[in-house]
């Protein structure tokens, strides 16, 4: 039997540490990996569960949480709208669960959608608001932009003139304030709320959800009357209640004593105006001079006559007051006086039937947001294009008719040459930020391409790397063109370029990485907007407090092109590293 093995053969131990090899270099690629992974992530979240940080949100696969990031998304990422729409208490937007039973009589929400559908539409509230102003995604503003944008032709001058406004695109242009809930809350009838009163008739029923006064009432005896002690309340009216989400308003004066003082303190201090009907046969009815307004459901004085008519709301009659909330015209319609808008259940039927179209709006909200930013605000990616595209001809010019020079002509001084230029690597870029921004403001490039251009035009790391790959080539083929009559410029286009395409390849990736990451350099040298990069735009969306969610989207966004330029250049990148080492 022969002792030495056969060839190819491998021993366990030598396939056992090859295996653990692959295993560390396959962590080492994830690792490297994962936080882009988290990235993107991150920019499919919202303020419901931007701190997760997961390769996949559980939204994407989670019913439960599913409906969480509706019903937040929904109620403007407010857990106390929440809580009062749906009953309960939530602590935190991450709390919200759906209502247990919630689909055993499908019938009631049925009943519910046609009941929401009637009632006047100051019964109505456009949710989807958002809450992180005009750098953050919201599907109503989105919505009503779009629709503004329709209104005046994507004109915005026009706009700002009929709304007297001042402003600068449509991402800027809000809806007029609403408060339904507030006791002198009132319309005016400006052209801008007509306009939004308009608009609203153009969304679908599921974007607005009813303007509730059983909460306010609730706040109101919490806040002010029992100081969060529901025993206090229970001492007083003889009930048995063990949070104050379980008390209702009454439609008119309660006959119990102590609930009668509450409900009319609640009615002449706190209840809104708009929704309460004084009997026009009363002789407590308000005396503001402009006929029976208060019959409802016809609207409410303004100015001084409203201020005038909210006193004197204060002395009517409690027995002539009725309290009109959606909450009591539904118990009325459905005949039970402790009935509740089953709102809970009828979000989450909703949730259940456009999950899939829920889900694919959430994994591209930030994305669309982000992109429309970049889009609409000054020429950041015309600007980008430009920059980058100059800087790499600058580069791929320079840098090889240098590096050629001095490796054809055997200077005298020529090392001295590679030496200077190599020195230009010990010192970072900031250093000579101040003197390049006064040299280029001495010549009046500042803001102008040029300024971001020039500096980089000449590197020595790629005339170094240049040089020694020229010198590299064979020199046969330079001497048989010259016995042909061939010229500098000649052996350069047609001997030099053709064998270095790899080299200048790297040269022109390295100087289009440099340009397109440029942000401090670029942002010093070019001030004035209209030539700001797209990574200075980027910079301008985070200092005007976009959340953490949309910049992440920003960000998967910015680092698309350079991601696509790695994966079609990588044969490209791998000859420039390896062609030299076989010279």
């Amino acid at each position: 039997m022969s002792l030495i093995p056969a060839v190819g053969r491998k021993s366990p131990r030598i396939r056992l540490i090859g295996a653990l090899l692959y295993l560390l270099l396959t962590i080492g690629a994830i690792s490297t990996v994962y936080p882009f992974l988290i990235m993107i992530g991150t920019s499919m979240t919202s303020e419901f569960d931007q701190d997760e940080y997961v390769v996949a949100p559980a939204y994407l696969f989670s019913f439960r949480v599913l409906f969480g990031k509706y019903a937040s998304d929904k109620y403007s990422e407010d857990p106390v709208a929440v809580s009062d729409a749906y009953n309960t208490t939530f602590a935190k937007l991450s709390d919200i669960r759906p209502p247990q039973n919630a689909l055993a009589n499908p019938s009631q929400i049925t009943d519910w959608h046609a009941f929401f559908a009637s009632v006047p539409a100051q019964y109505r509230f456009a949710g989807f608001r958002g809450t992180r102003g005009e750098y953050a995604p919201a599907p109503l503003i989105d919505r009503y932009q779009t629709w503004l944008r329709e209104r005046f032709r994507s004109n915005i001058q026009a706009l700002d003139k009929a709304y007297t406004e001042e402003d600068t695109t449509f991402l800027t242009v809000f809806p007029p304030i609403e408060q339904p809930t507030r006791r002198l809350y009132n319309p005016v009838g400006s052209l801008k709320e007509q306009d939004w009163a308009e608009f609203q008739r153009t969304l679908p029923l599921d974007y607005f959800v009813p303007v509730l006064l059983d909460p306010v009432y609730q706040a109101y005896l919490h806040d002010e009357v029992y100081s969060g002690k529901i025993a206090d309340l229970n001492r007083a009216w003889g009930t048995t209640y063990t949070d104050f989400s379980q008390v209702t308003l009454p439609a008119t004066v309660p006959s119990n004593p102590a609930q009668a003082v509450d409900w009319t303190n609640f009615v002449h201090q706190r209840a809104p105006l708009r929704f309460l009907r004084v009997d026009s046969g009363s002789q407590g009815r308000p005396p503001y001079g402009h006929g029976d307004v208060a019959r409802y459901p016809s609207p409410l004085p303004t100015g001084p006559t409203l201020q005038r008519y909210a006193a004197a709301m204060r002395t009517v009659d409690p027995k002539a007051v009725t309290v009109i909330s959606i909450e009591a015209l539904w118990r009325a319609h459905v005949h039970d006086t402790a009935a509740r808008p089953p709102l809970a259940a009828d979000d989450w039927l909703y949730v259940i039937h456009h999950s899939a179209a829920l889900r694919l709006d959430y994994v591209s909200r930030n994305y669309r947001f982000a992109l429309s930013y970049l889009l609409v605000h000054g020429r950041g990616i015309w600007n980008t294009v430009i920059y980058c595209s100059g800087a790499v001809l600058i580069a791929i010019i320079v840098n090889p008719l240098c590096a050629y020079a001095l490796s054809r002509f055997r200077l005298p001084w020529g090392t001295n040459v590679l030496i200077f230029l190599l020195a230009t690597m010990a010192f970072p870029g900031e250093v000579a930020m101040i003197p390049n921004f006064l040299l280029l403001k001495s010549f009046h490039l500042l803001n102008t391409f040029w300024a971001l251009i020039l500096p980089g035009a000449a590197s020595g790391f790629s005339i170094f790397l240049l040089k020694g790959f020229f010198d590299s080539l064979p020199q046969e083929l330079y001497e048989a063109g010259m016995i042909d009559g061939a010229s500098e410029l000649t052996l350069f286009r047609h001997v030099t370029f053709p064998l270095s395409r790899p080299i200048f390849a790297v040269i022109a990736l390295q100087a289009f990485g440099a340009a397109y990451g440029a942000f401090l350099f670029a942002m010093i040298l070019c001030q004035a907007q209209s030539h700001w990069t797209l990574m200075v735009w980027i910079y301008e969306f985070q200092a005007l407090a976009a959340p953490q969610y949309v910049m992440m989207a920003a960000l998967v966004i910015a680092s698309l092109p350079t991601l696509i330029v790695f994966l079609f250049a990588q044969n490209v990148i791998m000859r420039g590293i390896i062609l030299p080492s076989f010279k």
